[in-house]
């Protein structure tokens, strides 16, 4: 019978062993060199190989079975010391899962020898109520068809879920980063969904055990022959489409607005931090005021973050919202002067301000033609930066804290970097002073603006954008978050958007009877927010804005005409769960 390509390379290969007198490497060769497989043998392989693909391989890279003892026996330790510290812990409802879900992970790893081990070794630990499911999987071995898959997955899923309160979660959490035992971590993360007491209604638990009222072990061990049915609507693919556009084009969401105001005299300005956990204000007595959420003075040494603990950004804004304690407009927070941190170095009005990422520093701007920068750990002017020759109006930091820039009263904006003393780009051509200023998002960017918006490369140090139209001096700009959109207004009580790309004016829009001090997008795009001096706030979608067939006010989206307590709006700021904050002077 004529030999096959394996059967050659075998021959081969033998044949160079013998020549070299390899008898020990001959004898394995020839033992782990297999011609054929039965079907049932690669049947097997194949299911088991898939299986352990769908998961993270690191899950899979196993170590030895003296790892697997050591971490139950430790996790096993650590519930039963929580346990008798608080009667009421239900951590005793996670040894379960996790003794299940490790055994099935040694079990699909092709190690049936140290899985059957594990499984003695643990299985007499928990009560009756485990003991018939634990003697039942006894006998489950190594996955042969797809029939033990499906009784390996509902075991996964009926062991997936633990009901644990606040403190449970907190201990386990600090346990598992004690312990950096990876093989446990990845168990929980991956396997195990811990929801709150009363977040649950699926499972009754009773004394900590994780038990169902619903499932037996019969029917854990029952295997469906029948593929799980799959809901579908019916809708064509163009339909979807549609929906899809609609969604797009509608309005956005704006949830409320929160109005912050700051009792005190000759307030110029107001700017919060990133975190939205600090406030600065400027005065003109020369004066910066830190203030803090509740009135409380900034701690000079700023907690190191959990860096164990990943949330998403709107998580931990809402986090940050909840200990504020803001409400709507309805409830206005008032801040006053009690327990406010004064920091002195200026010798005139304060203009501007704003915060590094971090928090770590600030900066300020004033009448005095200086720059400081701040340091937050000891609150000490550490910096002082003078090279304009007028009053500085306006400051802002860039993208990842690389440069700041300044604009003034001698019609330069000039670009620094907080590790030098001098200017590294002085941007001259203004006819008037630069009261706005603000940076692209990919920091490449710089708008400046008197009564002429400017944009400029930062490298170069060349405008790239003349933008013409305003009448009267320019107080703010701002770009959207994507960089395509350029809002700019002032004194003249119009919002001029305009395309950054072309530097075509898009839209102008008049709502505003007085002089408008800011502008803000939202972290899509699709909403511009305004405020100025008459104490009004507008929001526009500029998602759907055209420059034809608009008619007025058509993309207002919302409007508050606040207090006559307020004096001033000063500032406006979004959130990226869309939530609006104004900062206020009040009378």
């Amino acid at each position: 019978m004529k030999r096959s390509r394996s059967e050659h390379i075998q021959t081969a290969v033998l044949n160079y062993l013998k020549k070299r007198n390899y008898t020990d490497s001959e004898a394995t060769f020839k033992q782990n060199f297999k011609l054929e497989e039965t079907l049932l043998e690669m049947t097997s392989r194949v299911l088991r190989n898939n299986k352990i693909s769908k998961s993270d391989s690191v899950s899979f890279s196993i170590g030895s079975l003296d790892d697997y003892f050591h971490s139950f026996l430790e996790l096993k330790t650590f519930v039963e010391k929580c346990v008798a510290q608080r009667k009421h812990s239900k951590l005793k409802g996670i040894l379960f899962p996790v003794f299940i879900h490790s055994f099935l992970d040694l079990l699909l790893a092709d190690r049936s020898t140290e899985s059957t081990s594990y499984l003695r070794r643990f299985g007499s630990v928990f009560d009756q109520s485990h003991r018939l499911l634990i003697k039942q999987i006894e006998n489950l071995g190594i996955p042969q068809d797809q029939v033990f898959l499906f009784q390996i997955e509902e075991l996964r899923n009926c062991n997936g879920k633990i009901v644990l309160t606040d403190d449970d979660q907190l201990a386990l959490k600090i346990f598992l980063q004690t312990q950096e035992n990876l093989s446990l971590m990845k168990i929980i993360n991956d396997r195990i969904q811990i929801v709150l007491p009363e977040t649950d209604d699926q499972l009754n638990l009773s004394n900590g055990d994780f038990t169902s009222t619903n499932t037996s072990p019969q029917k854990v061990l029952s295997a469906s022959k029948t593929p799980t049915k799959v809901c579908t609507v019916d809708i064509t693919i163009a339909d979807a489409r549609k929906i899809i556009d609609d969604v797009r084009k509608s309005p956005p969401a704006l949830t409320d607005l929160t109005l912050i105001k700051f009792k005190g005299e000759g307030l110029i300005h107001a700017t919060p931090s990133q975190d939205h956990s600090i406030f600065l204000t400027g005065f003109d007595n020369s004066t910066v005021k830190l203030w803090r959420q509740g009135n409380r003075i900034p701690d000079c040494n700023l907690p190191t973050p959990d860096i164990s603990c990943v949330h998403l950004g709107s998580d931990a804004l809402e986090d940050v919202y909840d200990r504020l304690s803001m409400k709507t407009q309805q409830d206005v927070t008032s801040l006053n002067e009690d327990g406010v941190v004064s920091l002195h170095g200026h010798s005139g009005p304060v203009y501007d301000s704003c915060f590094t990422s971090d928090n770590k520093f600030l900066i300020t701007c004033a009448e005095d033609s200086t720059v400081r920068l701040w340091d937050m750990q000891d609150l000490k002017n550490k910096v002082i930066y003078d090279a304009h020759n007028r009053p500085v109006w306006c400051v802002d930091i860039s993208a990842y804290d690389l440069y700041f820039a300044t604009g003034s009263a001698d019609h330069t904006a000039r670009l620094w970097t907080t590790e030098r003393t001098y200017p590294l780009r002085t941007y001259a051509g203004h006819q008037d002073s630069v009261g706005a200023i603000a940076f692209h998002g990919n920091c490449s960017y710089l708008a400046t603006a008197d009564r002429v918006v400017r944009v400029w490369d930062v490298n170069s140090g060349k405008p790239v954008r003349v933008m013409t139209g305003h009448w009267a001096p320019v107080m703010c700009v701002a770009f959207s978050s994507n960089g395509r959109m350029l809002a700019s207004a002032g004194e003249d009580y119009r919002i001029r958007l305009w395309d950054v790309s072309s530097g075509n004016l898009v839209k102008e829009m008049r709502a505003h009877t007085d002089t408008i001090y800011s502008l803000a997008f939202n972290y899509d795009g699709s909403l511009l927010a305004s405020c100025g001096a008459d104490c009004s706030v507008y929001c526009w979608n500029t998602a759907t804005i055209s420059t034809t067939g608009d008619q007025k006010n058509q993309h207002l989206v919302a409007q508050w005409s606040l207090p006559n307590s307020t004096q001033s709006l000063i500032n406006v700021d979004f959130k990226s769960t869309n939530k609006l904050f104004c900062y206020a002077s009040a009378t």
